[in-house]
C-alpha cells in the first residue's frame, strides 16, 4: 500500500510540476512582483479597505471619472499555482470576471471601470468581490481616471500590420467616425500556408490577402472603404529602415507581386501609386501627409514601450517623427497594446473576461491617464468576427486524411495542451482580443513623442552589441 501511495504522490507531483513549468514557459517575468501604473496626468488615488466580500467605493471617487483600477496585493492559493485564479466582480446586478496569471503574488490591478461607467455611477455602492484560487490583503488603492471625450471629430487608427486595428481597437473604431491606416503589407507573416500554396508563393499570397483584409474588414465596423488605406511598406523591416535611412528596402513579394499593384488597390487616389524602393523618409512623409489630410481629433496607435514588437515600436516612432513636422496636431492620442512585453498570453483568462493592465514594473511614467473602453455584447461578438476574418489569424490544415505520424503529432500536441491547462495556441487572438473592454493609454501629442524617444533610447544599447 505504501508503494502505491508513494507512486500516486510521485505521479501527482510530476503532473503538477509539468503543468506549472509548461505554463510559466510562456512568461518572461516572475509571477512574484509588484506591477505599476505610473500616470503623470491628473487622477484620483484613494486608500481603501477591501474586505473579504468586496469594497465600498468612497464618496470622493464617485463621479470623478469613468475608468477605475483597484491596486491590490494578491496571492494565488495552492490551487492557484496550477489553475487560473480570478476575481468575480458584481455590482448593480452585473457580473464579470478578471483573471490573473497562475501563481500571481504582489500588487495587481483589478479593473472596476464597469462600476464607474453605469448610468447611476455617482450613487454610493459596494462592489462585491469573490476570489477563486486567489486572496488579497485588505489595504488597497483605488485609481480613478476621467474618461476622454471619444467620438468628437475624426479618429485615425494607425496599425502596423493588417489585423492590428481589429485586435487593438475594433470596439473604438466601430463606434466613431474612423479612418484606418495600415503601414505594412504583412507579407512576411509566420502564418503557415504550406498546406495551401508552395513555399515560393507564400509571401505573394500573404501580401495579397493581408492588404485585401486591411482594406475590407473595417467595413464590418462601419468604416467606409474611402476611409481605409494601406501604405504597403515592407513587413518586419521598419527597424532596419530606421537604422539605415539611406538604404532602400523592398517587399518580400516584390518580384511576384509588386508594391505598385498592391498600392493600386487603395480606394484613395493619392495612395494608389508607389515605387518598389522604400525608405524611412518615405514612411514619415506619407504618415505626415495622412495626418494633414485626415486631420483627426483622436489618433490611435500602438504603445512604443509596452508593446515590444519591432514593427509596432517603429510605427510609433515614425508617427511621432511625422507629428513633429505636421501642420495638424490631434487633441488626443490613445495607445493600445497587441503584444505585452513580458506576458505573451496577456490578457489572461477566457474571451469573456475583463482586460486590466499588462505587467509593468518600471517606475517611469507610461501615460497621462488610462481609459477602459466598454464594449457591448453585440460589439464584442462583432469584434470576434472581424478578428476571425483576417486570413493571417486562421489555421490552415490539409483537407486529405492525415497519416499515422501526423495523427500522432496532433494527439501529442492536444495531450500536452490538456495537461498544461492551455489551448493549443495559448496566444490565440480569438481568446485575447474580443473582450468586454479595450484598454488605452491616454497621452498628449508631446507625451507620445516623448514615449517614442524613450523607446528608441531603450534600444540603443542593444544595437551597439555585436
Amino acid at each position: 500500500m505504501l508503494t502505491i501511495a508513494l507512486a500516486v504522490l510521485a505521479t501527482a507531483w510530476s503532473l503538477w510540476s509539468f503543468r506549472a513549468r509548461r505554463y510559466r514557459a510562456t512568461f518572461r517575468i516572475s509571477a512574484t512582483r509588484d506591477d505599476l501604473c505610473v500616470c503623470r496626468g491628473a487622477h484620483a488615488t484613494t486608500a481603501v479597505i477591501v474586505e473579504a466580500d468586496g469594497v465600498s467605493l468612497p464618496a470622493e471617487a464617485l463621479g470623478a471619472g469613468g475608468t477605475a483600477f483597484l491596486a491590490m496585493d494578491v496571492t494565488a492559493t495552492l490551487l492557484g499555482q496550477i489553475l487560473d485564479p480570478f476575481v468575480e466582480i458584481e455590482h448593480d446586478g452585473l457580473r464579470s470576471r478578471q483573471y490573473y496569471e497562475r501563481g500571481a503574488a504582489g500588487v495587481r490591478y483589478l479593473n472596476l471601470s464597469s462600476a464607474m461607467q453605469t448610468p447611476d455611477a455617482r450613487s454610493p455602492r459596494k462592489v462585491v468581490l469573490r476570489g477563486n484560487h486567489i486572496r488579497w490583503k485588505p489595504a488597497a488603492s483605488l485609481l480613478v481616471f476621467k474618461d476622454p471625450e471619444i467620438g468628437a471629430g475624426d479618429t485615425l487608427i494607425v496599425a502596423p500590420h493588417p489585423d492590428d486595428a481589429e485586435i487593438g481597437a475594433y470596439g473604438l473604431y466601430s463606434q466613431c467616425r474612423s479612418w484606418i491606416a495600415t503601414v505594412s503589407a504583412g507579407e512576411r507573416s509566420p502564418t503557415n500556408l504550406s498546406w495551401v500554396v508552395p513555399s515560393e508563393d507564400r509571401s505573394r499570397w500573404l501580401g495579397s490577402l493581408r492588404v485585401f483584409d486591411s482594406l475590407t474588414i473595417p467595413a464590418l465596423g462601419g468604416v467606409a472603404p474611402e476611409r481605409c488605406v494601406n501604405l504597403v511598406f515592407p513587413d518586419a523591416r521598419l527597424s532596419q529602415m530606421h537604422d539605415n535611412p539611406a538604404e532602400a528596402v523592398r517587399l518580400a513579394c516584390e518580384a511576384d507581386l509588386p508594391r505598385q499593384l498592391l498600392r493600386a488597390r487603395n480606394p484613395i487616389p493619392r495612395y494608389q501609386r508607389g515605387a518598389p524602393d522604400c525608405t524611412w523618409a518615405d514612411l514619415v512623409i506619407e504618415l505626415r501627409s495622412l495626418l494633414e489630410n485626415v486631420r483627426p481629433r483622436t489618433l490611435v496607435c500602438t504603445h512604443p514601450l509596452v508593446d515590444p514588437h519591432l514593427d509596432h515600436v517603429f510605427t510609433s516612432v515614425a508617427l511621432a517623427e511625422a507629428l513633429r513636422g505636421a501642420s495638424h496636431r490631434p487633441a488626443l492620442v490613445l495607445l493600445y497594446v497587441v503584444h505585452a512585453r513580458e506576458a505573451p498570453i496577456y490578457p489572461y483568462g477566457p474571451a469573456d473576461s475583463v482586460v486590466s493592465l499588462p505587467p509593468w514594473e518600471r517606475a517611469e511614467w507610461i501615460a497621462d491617464s488610462m481609459y477602459s473602453h466598454p464594449l457591448s455584447e453585440a460589439t464584442r461578438r462583432a469584434k470576434f468576427f472581424a478578428v476571425e476574418a483576417s486570413h493571417d489569424l486562421r489555421s490552415y490544415a490539409p483537407s486529405q486524411p492525415r497519416t499515422v505520424w501526423q495523427l500522432a503529432l496532433t494527439l501529442r500536441r492536444e495531450l500536452l495542451a490538456f495537461l498544461s491547462g492551455t489551448a493549443l495556441n495559448p496566444t490565440d487572438f480569438l481568446r485575447r482580443s474580443p473582450r468586454p473592454n479595450e484598454l488605452y493609454y491616454v497621452v498628449s501629442v508631446e507625451g507620445f513623442i516623448e514615449l517614442s524617444q524613450r523607446a528608441l533610447s531603450a534600444r540603443r544599447p542593444h544595437r551597439q552589441q555585436p
